[in-house]
């Protein structure tokens, strides 16, 4: 009896540790599958939470809205009047130098102009006020000027079209517009006009290319022209019998 309890003995110490063994390597595994569970699930995840707190911070500057500033007469007492170009923007007077629209408060406007103008930072409202209506006038003539010479431009082109539809319909050569009507137009104008005919005449060309490919470019737009005519209208053609190719 003796040596079979010994047996049960050893037995039961050796089965304890193999079920407890078993035991703690399940718990283990159960471990690291939440842990990894988790990690993957967080690796997953977070591209999708950064995404969309990205896209919530852009909705936000979006819908904030940007403060636009107005132009106030107390500006010019700084130095700084609208700008042609753009009246939400303050311009200088004396360089002529357009800023910001951030810009376009009295402590800027003052500090820019005391910084960089600091000759003339003790001048008086008056002063800017001479200089104001000095830049106004100025730019009201360069306006002037500039839509006298785009007319100018307009009317010497429009003559040159109408100079080579008339040499089309004469049957001549191309050259005649440089060697006949254009030593003409010059005589006329210095003569009877008295003007000079220089700036004038530059303005239309009677080359003979030119007139070449005037004259293309009108008959391409009479051919256009038609077509469309032809194409938004509706007409009837009468044959007789005598022109019907089969006869």
């Amino acid at each position: 009896m003796a040596p079979q309890t010994e047996a049960n003995n050893l037995s039961s110490t050796r089965a304890y540790p193999l079920h407890r063994r078993r035991k703690d390597v399940s718990s283990d595994s159960a471990h690291l599958t939440s842990s990894s569970l988790w990690e993957y699930h967080t690796a997953f995840l977070t591209p999708f939470v950064e995404i969309r707190f990205h896209i919530f911070t852009l909705l936000m500057m979006l819908t904030v809205k940007k403060v636009c500033r107005l132009y106030s007469s107390d500006y010019l007492s700084f130095g700084f009047i609208p700008s042609p170009q753009d009246c939400q923007l303050p311009m200088c007077l004396l360089c002529h130098q357009a800023l910001t629209n951030e810009a376009m408060k009295p402590s800027r406007l003052k500090y820019r102009f005391d910084a960089k103008h600091t000759d003339n930072k003790d001048k008086l409202l008056l002063y800017f006020l001479q200089l104001s209506s000095s830049f106004r006038k100025q730019t009201q003539t360069f306006n002037t000027l500039l839509q006298e010479t785009s007319k100018q431009e307009n009317d010497g082109l429009i003559a040159s079209y109408n100079i080579a539809l008339l040499v089309a319909k004469s049957g001549k050569s191309h050259t005649i517009g440089e060697t006949l009507l254009r030593p003409v137009i010059e005589e006329v104008l210095s003569t009877v006009m008295h003007e000079k005919s220089d700036n004038i005449m530059m303005n239309i060309p009677l080359s003979n290319s030119t007139i070449s490919r005037r004259i293309d470019e009108t008959a391409i737009d009479v051919k256009h022209q038609l077509i469309n005519i032809l194409q938004s209208s509706e007409f009837s053609i009468q044959l007789d019998e005598s022109t019907v190719v089969d006869n």
